[in-house]
């Protein structure tokens, strides 16, 4: 990482611990245009630079960069509307122009995944699509029943601000489930970038679900934190390079417990459907992930036989081309 980058991620860590400050020690929770305005914007719009630059001196895949600074910049623009209304002490609608902004995080973000994996397979992964499968079915499962959960909570009295609110919630929960199967089916050096993603996304699900629960306490600290330390986190993934990777590559929690998680949640499910109103979609998908483990465990030696042979292979074919001085030619004898 260049030494600028290095003083920037280093100044923005600072100031978003003194913003952390800031927040638990702060006696009012009227909006302040400078602390809670223009600085979050300026963190939020410095973030989504720093993924641009990333994307220039082609530290990660330049579109998946280019994706997630795009992301990044959305949301860091829909708190600028939200600065700009509440300047002279105005109060900013409870659902308005800086929302559309705030959603557009989301399709970018979900681009950017699915093009990160897919340039992953080009690289020559062997992905494992079974677990991959699991861990991101399981997640969407558990997302079902908790959305299901709180529309039963809040039915006959939900405003439309609540349920845009729980939309978010509800966008952060399947964006991480989306992180935590891709961390599954791409090689392990590269689960780096995924691993700060799914945090800062755990974060934000923390966050958007306080908003929309109006949890006190620590409910406002979480909230008011949780993007600028999203975007922080991804803008710190898209500059981790290949070299740094393998101490984030947590190989046995996205090959493990991301699949294990994901199990257990769906029996849960199942489980709880006797006893609780659990909409149908999050049954099904638990008892499609369940299925999936089936398959897993069943052909889970065959899979092994196989990664051996593909193993031995590439290392046979390693040595012969890399140990060989001598000129060759390969025939196939079927082309």
């Amino acid at each position: 990482m260049p030494r600028a980058v290095s003083v920037a991620f280093a100044g923005m860590g600072t100031l978003l611990v003194a913003y952390l400050a800031f927040l638990i020690l702060r006696s009012s929770w009227q909006f302040s245009p400078w602390l809670d305005g223009w600085l979050v914007v300026l963190f939020e719009g410095a973030g989504a630079g720093l993924c641009a630059a990333s994307m220039v001196r082609r530290v990660l895949h330049p579109g998946v960069a280019l994706l997630f600074g795009v992301a990044c910049l959305a949301w860091a623009l829909g708190d600028l509307v939200i600065t700009f209304q509440s300047l002279g002490g105005g109060t900013p609608p409870s659902v308005g122009l800086a929302n559309a902004f705030w959603f557009g995080f989301y399709p970018f973000a979900f681009a950017a995944l699915f093009r990160y994996m897919r340039a992953e397979r080009r690289l020559g992964h062997v992905p494992n699509w079974l677990d991959g499968a699991i861990a991101g079915v399981g997640v969407a499962a558990l997302c079902m029943a908790w959305a299901d959960h709180a529309l039963d909570k809040y039915i006959g009295h939900v405003t439309f601000a609540a349920s845009v609110n729980l939309s978010y919630a509800f966008l952060d929960i399947v964006l991480l489930g989306v992180a935590g199967g891709t961390a599954v089916v791409v090689g392990g050096r590269n689960r780096a970038t995924l691993t700060m993603i799914a945090v800062g996304l755990t974060v934000n699900a923390a966050g958007d679900t306080f908003a929309f629960t109006g949890a006190g306490g620590v409910g406002p600290v979480v909230n008011a934190i949780a993007w600028p330390i999203s975007i922080y986190l991804i803008a710190v993934s898209m500059w981790v390079r290949e070299s740094d990777s393998d101490r984030f590559a947590l190989h046995a929690v996205s090959g493990l417990v991301l699949p294990a998680i994901a199990t257990v949640s769906s029996l849960v499910i199942l489980v709880g459907a006797s006893w609780f109103e659990i909409g149908p979609v999050a049954i099904g998908a638990a008892a499609l992930t369940l299925i999936l483990l089936g398959i897993r465990l069943a052909f889970r030696p065959a899979l092994r036989i196989a990664r051996e042979q593909l193993r031995a292979s590439q290392a046979r074919y390693r040595t012969l081309f890399e140990g060989n001085p001598q000129p060759m030619v390969v025939y196939d004898r079927a082309t």
